[in-house]
């Protein structure tokens, strides 16, 4: 009986000093815990996060049906375990209005209080998404390739979109990066390349990136390769030139307010980007 009076006042003092403090206070520490555990607290939901894939399929360009299934497996587990998170893919088309949103996978559950029903709930919620997702994309393959690769535009027209103030927003986008828009009068396919600080801004001055309009965000370029250029005329491909292009994106990027930018020669690593498994304040930027 003693014992047992014991165990209880135990039990009773962490929940008191790690979940209140015993002074009103929120408390912190291996007390919420163990609230967590015996089902005495709600879990603690881990932030939610905004990714937004902008899929460039022009001839050249990385985004094909298997680099957006890879990028969906790998995105939508996160998704799953971030109550109001958001994956939205986007078709990059041959102009600002062309680029339209082909599907969007909201996270609208409440996180279980049971670990192996919420395991569950992940599991049936991503296998789920993944058929939804993957029937809308094909869309994008069934119809007539752009002619243009207008990234820039794209990347602004997404920035327009209702974003959440405080959610670490992700942009992926899957191409080569070569930006080639009449518009901007931009070819970085064959064309000579622009001196960073000028292009920088120029779409500064074209309002292709609104101020401050990708603060606080994330963008990774997804499958980039150096690769041979079809069109006539155009210069070898060459490890030199892209380094050229990378340094045009990093600088107009980090200038719009991105911290930051990535270049990635394969898939995707979501770890990269976001902690797993555990709450964390505002994404792991």
């Amino acid at each position: 009986m003693i014992r047992r009076a014991l165990l209880v006042f135990g039990v009773a003092a962490a929940l008191c000093f790690g979940i209140t403090g015993c002074d009103g206070t929120p408390g912190h520490g291996f007390g919420e815990g163990i609230a967590e555990s015996i089902g005495l607290a709600d879990p603690k939901p881990m932030p939610p996060i905004l990714v937004d894939a902008l899929c460039d399929s022009s001839d050249g360009a990385s985004c094909t049906a298997a680099t957006l299934r890879e990028l969906i497996d790998n995105i939508l587990p996160v998704i799953a375990e971030r109550p109001g998170s958001i994956l939205r893919i986007w078709s990059l088309g041959d102009d600002l209005p062309s680029t339209t949103i082909i599907a969007t996978s909201v996270n609208t559950r409440r996180t279980a209080l049971s670990g192996r029903v919420e395991r569950s709930a992940q599991t049936r919620f991503v296998a789920e998404e993944t058929a939804f997702l993957m029937k809308a994309v094909m869309s994008i393959f069934s119809a007539t390739r752009p002619r243009q690769s207008p990234i820039a535009e794209g990347i602004g027209r997404i920035a327009l979109a209702h974003a959440a103030p405080g959610v670490l927003h992700l942009y992926v986008v899957l191409s080569d990066g070569l930006q080639f828009s009449h518009a901007l009068g931009d070819d970085f396919e064959c064309g000579t390349l622009p001196a960073a600080s000028a292009w920088s801004s120029r779409l500064a001055a074209e309002q292709v990136f609104a101020a401050g309009a990708l603060r606080n965000s994330a963008i990774a370029f997804t499958h980039v390769t150096p690769v041979p250029i079809a069109r006539k005329g155009c210069p070898k491909a060459s490890l030199a030139r892209f380094g050229q292009v990378r340094n045009l994106w990093t600088t107009a990027l980090t200038a719009a307010g991105a911290r930051k930018v990535v270049f990635e020669t394969g898939a995707l690593d979501i770890n990269d980007y976001v902690e797993r498994n555990h709450a964390i304040g505002g994404g792991a930027l």
